[in-house]
């Protein structure tokens, strides 16, 4: 029950706060016995503003994030709280056309994952694998113009919460009910031990580096590198 769920998140905080951590509590949608997404307005929005005020209450909550960018939902969780950090969930195609109104506590969180679409994932053989990862590659060093203009023009940070990763498949998520095969799983043993695919992760790894290094002035240290420790190459990225 509802109690229960209160309950286990009050005893995880205490561990989060006794271990000197932080935590972003996200929202997601909830669905009733039928499996069907709730939608009633007034429903949703009484639980953001109260899941808000837990939140606001809660010294070892940081931030909430919102299970959708609907406008209502942020002014439902300012019901509870102006100060309290709101993450509001973007993906890149949507970062351009966002529009909120003026509050330096409320920030984009973007999925950057390149999985979330048919054209992203499918293909059936091998060459269609590989121009999959040729496209991957090229459109990925465009992403950080979408991030810069909003954070430029429309004063609003943008946070890259999920999909930072080298997947241009949905491979991980092949087991759900609800997977569509379209052969993109097929010939994952081909690019084992492939000098053209390492080539080519890597190329992807240094332009996700390059582009959010430049785009939102990230510092990585040790994320998607490889090779010895003294290897004096590792994390250097040319601009």
């Amino acid at each position: 029950g509802v109690g229960e769920i209160a309950d286990t998140i009050t005893t995880m905080l205490k561990d989060v706060s006794k271990a000197g951590l932080n935590a972003i509590l996200t929202l997601v949608e909830t669905k009733n016995a039928d499996e069907q997404i709730i939608t009633m307005t007034e429903s949703v929005n009484d639980r953001i503003t109260a899941a808000a005020k837990f939140a606001n209450d809660a010294p070892a909550i940081i931030a909430i994030q919102l299970p959708s960018p609907l406008p209502s939902l942020v002014s439902a969780a300012r019901a509870a709280s102006t100060t309290l950090p709101v993450l509001v969930p973007v993906n890149k195609g949507e970062l351009a056309s966002m529009g909120f109104p003026p509050d330096r506590f409320l920030f984009a969180a973007l999925d950057v994952g390149a999985s979330t679409s048919v054209a992203d994932v499918a293909s059936s053989d091998s060459e269609g694998d590989r121009m999959k990862m040729f496209y991957h590659e090229n459109i990925v060093c465009i992403d950080r113009s979408p991030i810069e203009y909003l954070d430029c023009y429309r004063d609003m940070p943008v946070y890259v919460t999920s999909g930072f990763d080298l997947a241009v498949d949905n491979c991980i998520n092949k087991d759900d009910e609800n997977f569509e095969d379209y052969g993109q799983c097929n010939r994952f043993d081909e690019t084992i031990g492939s000098g053209w695919w390492e080539r080519h992760r890597q190329s992807l790894a240094s332009r996700q580096l390059f582009t959010y290094s430049k785009g939102l002035g990230f510092s990585f240290s040790g994320w998607k590198l490889y090779g010895d420790d003294d290897d004096e190459s590792i994390g250097k990225i040319d601009s």
